[in-house]
């Protein structure tokens, strides 16, 4: 067991942070961190502190504080117990440091040096004036892998890359909404059919303790995809820690993904979430409720929930894409519909599609939706495509939908559509090289043939080439 010390000297909003470049074999080579260092024998930790800083600054302490003990793991290394002090005042002459270079750095720049990424949950601590704490940080590498406050575990998130993948990075959940890091998360819906032919769903209602929407309606179920976790086993998890529900992965049927962004003052949320709905039986008396997350929970028209929504109404934190979605999907329909400005209709023959992905490309303003038949193999399929340039492209798997449900065969298949833009905002001259470049079907939204691809099977891709 190692004892250090680490010390962040303070002087109007900046913070004196090491560059720790010198070391050749060093575990912080190339991060910024404080000063400090080990204890030698019969030292206490104010007096290792008051050494440590004077040997790689040149100054001497004259008030100090100690603001906790952070445990660091590192791999298989001996465990580390670091006493971190802030210090406010100090005295003398700034020397050279021979671990690195020394920088007085801003408060809010801190953020974007390279640091440890658990650094990131102790500074957070010590700019919200958090009283004593105790942080434990486990490091596979420089890979976070378990954080714990006062002996509570912190939740870990991966951040995503531009193609929503895992980048690699692991950080702690607060501080993922105060940066907007793009994330996943799950939905998991309840659904029940009414005598009437319609639908209810069940809402939970946010504790009143939540740090976002407190006391609102939200989705049955829903939480964050855990670090090294996947959708499916994070839905299974959500269901079972908030509502009790011991689900089985067939009985939830995968709608599809969608992305949201917002900010509600100092929280920014940036997720990729997989939408799920829930087959088994549940009903309210059979559920056990999380206290600390759901208050209640209720079951309520889908019509009237889009209405509310549509209203904004404070008390509902939905998103109403996501409920189109739900009613598509409930409707046998595997695309929620969207709204659309003066549509153009194309058709083309192909399989049911279950939709697994819509994927958009930058810059384009282009949607569409898909419909399918109840009617098990063929049916005819339906794109929307607003009259605006973009591509997009829906990942979807063939299906068969039958009475018993849904079937999905492989492999994925990839439908692309093209929107031209409105002929209103064309000149004559250019109308006319556009119904010659597209054809008939630009302007009349004739019925597109059945592309070669499709004749024979299922298709692996199939595009509506510039109609």
């Amino acid at each position: 067991m190692k004892l250090t010390t680490l010390c962040y000297l303070e002087r109007e909003g900046c913070y004196l942070m090491l560059h720790r470049v010198s070391k050749k074999n060093d575990v912080n080579k190339d991060k910024w961190i404080g000063v400090g260092g080990k204890f030698e024998p019969g030292e206490s930790p104010e007096d290792c502190l008051l050494r440590e800083v004077y040997e790689e600054t040149g100054y001497r302490l004259t008030d100090y504080a100690l603001r906790g003990i952070v445990t660091f793991l590192f791999n298989e290394d001996e465990a580390e117990y670091m006493f971190l002090y802030t210090a406010a005042g100090f005295e003398g002459t700034p020397a050279l440091c021979d671990e690195g270079v020394l920088e007085w750095v801003p408060k809010e720049e801190i953020d974007r040096l390279y640091l440890w990424e658990g650094d990131r949950i102790f500074f957070q601590l010590l700019k919200d004036e958090a009283p004593f704490f105790s942080l434990k940080l486990r490091y596979e590498d420089d890979r976070l892998a378990e954080a714990a406050l006062d002996g509570r575990p912190m939740e870990l998130l991966d951040v995503l890359d531009e193609t929503g993948e895992p980048s690699g990075l692991v950080r702690e959940r607060t501080l993922v909404h105060l940066r907007g890091d793009y994330h996943r998360t799950v939905h998991i819906w309840l659904a029940r059919k009414r005598e009437d032919g319609g639908y209810d769903l069940l809402l939970q209602k946010r504790s009143g303790g939540k740090d976002t929407f407190p006391g609102c309606y939200d989705t049955s179920s829903a939480g964050h995809v855990r670090a090294g976790g996947g959708f499916l086993e994070s839905a299974l998890r959500e269901l079972s820690e908030e509502l009790g529900i011991q689900a089985k992965a067939e009985e939830l049927c995968f709608l599809g993904y969608r992305e949201d962004v917002y900010q509600e003052g100092r929280f920014r949320n940036h997720e990729r979430s997989a939408v799920y709905l829930y087959t088994g039986p549940a009903g309210i008396g059979d559920l056990t409720l999380q206290a600390d997350e759901v208050e209640s929970v209720r079951w309520m028209d889908l019509s009237e929930i889009l209405t509310r929504v549509r209203q904004g109404d404070p008390g509902f934190c939905l998103f109403e894409d996501e409920l189109l979605l739900l009613r598509s999907c409930l409707s046998g329909i595997f695309l929620a519909e969207r709204p659309f400005n003066a549509p153009v209709v194309w058709q083309v023959e192909q399989p049911p599609l279950r939709v697994i992905e819509i994927r958009r490309r930058e810059r384009a303003s282009v949607g569409f939706s898909i419909r399918t038949g109840m009617s098990v193999g063929w049916s005819q399929e339906m794109v929307r495509c607003r009259q605006y340039p973009g591509l997009e492209t829906v990942v979807a798997q063939p299906c068969r939908i039958s009475r018993k449900g849904i079937s999905t065969m492989e492999p994925p298949s990839f439908v692309h559509a093209y929107a031209p833009r409105r002929l209103c905002r064309r000149s004559a001259q250019r109308q006319h090289a556009q119904q010659r470049q597209y054809g008939e079907s630009f302007h009349d939204s004739r019925i597109i043939p059945q592309p070669d691809c499709l004749r024979g099977g299922y298709p692996a891709t199939t595009s509506l080439q510039k109609c």
